[in-house]
């Protein structure tokens, strides 16, 4: 499980020139960290999530830079939709190479045993059950790109966290689902390797976003019932996430598959 500390996740902007991408929950934090990086770095980018404001502030804030972006309303708990999704990038972009799916709910701190059977499902929906639908659909269509051009790279990366490694009190659900996105990553690397899919998965720390912020709010300035720990010099930002993101699409992480990348502050407090 390599961290950041251990390799250089500089990456080739130009790997992702004209390529087109897609990315799940990315109107805001981690996801619209990573549109705005694939878009600066050339690429063709249709996201989702489903606060539909924050998507078109996000497409009109690109559009003023020239950059081409498309936002679709979708709830990756929804198979039919994800399907819908994924058919219409095919449908306008004739291909898909990278797939970071960074769609993700958070829960209020609670001990297992006083944790809603609801909050558990639905956080367990979302955060796993979302990934394996995802890249379900994005497997095919990385599939049929393959079929058209035999020199693409499809890739694909799941974003998880620390605590798929680490167990943190107070997270019971969301410490599982991120467990989830692990094994669902590495299943899925193995199954798909020799199509020449790569499948890796993004283990951030605490970083800058809404959720984080929200956190800080539900745990009401406790910050020992924050998982996995505060570093002292505070959150990493989305960017830092989103550059780690695409190296593992870029051609600089070639040889990683079916791989766990933990980003440096959290592996540092380890």
């Amino acid at each position: 499980m390599p961290s950041t500390a251990d390799i250089d996740i500089r990456f080739d902007p130009t790997d992702f020139a004209g390529c087109v991408a897609l990315v799940t929950g990315g109107s805001s934090g981690i996801g619209a960290a990573c549109v705005r990086l694939l878009a600066e770095a050339g690429a063709r980018v249709h996201f989702c999530g489903i606060v539909d404001g924050l998507g078109k502030l996000l497409v009109d804030e690109l559009a003023g830079k020239g950059r081409r972006v498309h936002y679709a309303h979708a709830d990756v708990r929804d198979d039919a939709v994800l399907g819908a999704l994924v058919a219409g990038v095919l449908k306008a972009e004739g291909r898909l190479d990278f797939a970071i799916n960074a769609a993700g709910i958070n829960h209020p701190p609670a001990r297992l045993a006083e944790l809603d059977p609801a909050i558990f499902r639905d956080v367990m929906q979302t955060n796993a059950e979302g990934i394996f639908l995802s890249m379900r659909h994005e497997i095919r269509a990385m599939r049929e790109t393959l079929v058209r051009d035999q020199k693409a790279c499809p890739a694909i990366v799941n974003i998880a966290s620390v605590l798929a490694d680490a167990p943190a009190p107070f997270m019971a659900a969301y410490g599982a689902s991120k467990h989830a996105v692990i094994g669902l990553t590495r299943t899925a690397a193995a199954d798909h390797a020799q199509e020449g899919i790569r499948i890796n998965a993004l283990s951030p720390g605490p970083t800058d976003t809404p959720m984080f912020h929200r956190a800080l709010i539900e745990i009401a300035g406790d910050a020992a019932k924050y998982a996995g720990g505060l570093p002292k010099d505070g959150p990493q930002s989305a960017d830092e996430v989103a550059r780690a993101a695409l190296f593992l699409c870029s051609r600089a992480a070639l040889g990683f598959s079916g791989r766990e990348l933990v980003l440096d502050r959290i592996a540092r407090l380890r």
